[in-house]
């Protein structure tokens, strides 16, 4: 007897290679570039942004630092705007990662009665790498900041006792106190000056016009006598009392060598 043997056919899968073709030519076209770009472009933004921003609050801080300089408001709004552009410039690199059209704005305003500000705001033009595949040419990165300034009024009690002079740090303190009055805005900021030795006098009342009468105060002080400071700053806080400018910046500062 002979058997008889059959075989089951397995079926045939249709080929599937055209569609994996296609399949992965779309995941690279919109997952794959798109994840690249992601990670190269938006880091390239990221970094772009964090210097930018870091320029920015840098000549913010500068600009109004420089309301101090100038004998009117609008001097010392000019000198700021003019600082705070110089400071972004110096400290964002020309062509950093590429970037193009850097545009600098600062304005220095009044923000109320005795509250100045200077506000800095910068873009510029980031080239994009992968995202040109997307028709994304360029990215627009910017930066926006503010630093503001109080107006002050400012007693200085300074030390004229002999001490001083026999130590030879009287010339130095004069120096100091010449340059620390260098730092306030005229026009805006009130200052005058106390020196106390065996007593104390008040050689220049509170004033806005305060630089020239105060240095020359402090380049023809004698530095003679004992030492006592406490009726001095007695008359430097009943200044500030009497000026009554409660939003301003009311300090007293004290020269002595103890």
């Amino acid at each position: 007897m002979s058997a008889c043997c059959s075989r089951t056919r397995r079926p045939v899968r249709p080929r599937q290679k055209g569609y994996i073709l296609i399949f992965g030519a779309l995941a690279l076209f919109f997952i794959l570039i798109p994840a690249a770009g992601l990670a190269i472009d938006v880091g390239m933004m990221y970094l772009t942004q964090s210097l930018l921003s870091a320029a920015s609050d840098g000549a913010a801080l500068a600009g109004a630092r420089a309301l101090s300089r100038g004998s009117n408001d609008a001097a010392q709004r000019a000198n700021a705007e003019a600082t705070a552009n110089a400071y972004l410039h110096a400290n964002f690199p020309t062509g950093y990662l590429g970037s193009t059209n850097l545009q600098v704005n600062s304005v220095a305003a009044i923000d109320s009665a005795y509250v100045r500000s200077l506000t800095t705001t910068a873009s510029v033009q980031l080239p994009m790498v992968f995202l040109r595949l997307l028709k994304i040419n360029t990215s627009t990165v910017a930066a926006n900041s503010k630093a503001t300034r109080r107006d002050a009024n400012i007693v200085i009690v300074m030390d004229r006792s002999g001490s001083l002079q026999t130590s030879g740090a009287c010339a130095p303190l004069k120096a100091s106190a010449i340059g620390f009055v260098d730092k306030f805005a005229e026009g805006r900021d009130n200052l005058g000056l106390i020196t106390f030795a065996t007593s104390s006098r008040v050689d220049n009342a509170l004033s806005t016009t305060f630089k020239t009468a105060v240095d020359a105060t402090l380049n023809s002080l004698v530095c003679t006598g004992a030492t006592s400071s406490a009726q001095a700053l007695w008359q430097g806080y009943d200044a500030l009392v009497a000026l009554n400018q409660p939003g301003a910046l009311n300090a007293i500062v004290f020269f002595t060598d103890g």
